[in-house]
């Protein structure tokens, strides 16, 4: 399909966003939960909504300017949900210890990847969320 207007990048973007947001509260719920069930079941849910927000981002088509940035921001989403995935399949299969070294096992420029792509975006004149919106 054709590219998305700015305004309609902006709006299409932010609903993702706080979407994801709304919903990525399960990340520090990890540290507390209750039972190994539990925990597997969270993973889960984090990669289920990681891997639905990576794949509308890589949905959208961007304006041509921003549109590294905005692959860049798809492809680290799409990254968070193969960690999580791993990790779930891991609690899930009852190994707790194997499931925090897939956590572990994260990029540790994962962070620094979301953020920049996010700032390039916002650089270029599109408002698409906050930095934290994006989990």
């Amino acid at each position: 399909g054709a590219r998305l207007t700015h305004q309609q990048y902006e709006q299409e973007m932010q609903a993702i966003a706080r979407d994801m947001n709304a919903r990525a509260g399960g990340m520090e719920m990890l540290a507390t939960a209750p039972s190994q069930e539990s925990f597997a079941e969270m993973l889960r849910q984090l990669e289920e909504l990681f891997s639905a927000g990576a794949d509308r981002v890589g949905a959208v088509k961007p304006p041509e300017e921003i549109e590294n940035a905005h692959e860049t921001l798809a492809e680290a989403l799409h990254e968070v949900g193969d960690i999580l995935d791993e990790a779930a399949d891991e609690a899930e299969d009852g190994d707790f210890f194997a499931a925090m070294a897939a956590l572990q096992r994260a990029p540790d420029d994962f962070d620094a990847e979301v953020r920049g792509a996010i700032r390039d975006i916002r650089t270029a004149g599109f408002y698409i969320g906050d930095e934290g919106d994006w989990g």
